[in-house]
């Protein structure tokens, strides 16, 4: 047996309430839920707090855009990670580098301790 399709219903005259909080959003950006909701329902337009900071905070296009996750574990994702760490030197690991050259007794020291240890590995 196939479904039924549903129909939309036709919110207040067929007022798109979605559209009319972007619009007032778009004139009035600092605009708080409650203002948004006084001042729709000034215009006869009823609207749930929720559809509000929805529209505002959640799923607007107007105030973000939307971010891709990448999930952990996958080769590319994974690849990406490895040549990062690989390829920068932040500035805490240059501070941390220089307090063990000062440590030894200088860059060339530090570079020796250094080549020892990795034949040692």
């Amino acid at each position: 047996m196939a479904k039924k399709k549903r129909r939309r219903r036709a919110s207040a005259g067929g007022v798109n309430k979605s559209q009319a909080i972007r619009d007032y959003l778009k004139t009035n950006p600092g605009a708080g839920p409650k203002e948004v909701i006084a001042s729709l329902g000034a215009q006869g337009l009823e609207v749930s707090p929720a559809l509000v900071s929805n529209i505002k905070y959640g799923g607007s296009r107007m105030t973000k855009k939307k971010r891709r996750r990448r999930r952990k574990g996958t080769k590319r994702a994974t690849a990406a990670r490895a040549r990062s760490s690989n390829d920068t030197v932040s500035l805490s690991l240059l501070m941390e580098a220089k307090k063990l050259a000062d440590h030894l007794g200088g860059v060339e020291k530090a570079k020796r301790a250094l080549d020892a240890l990795s034949r040692l590995q």
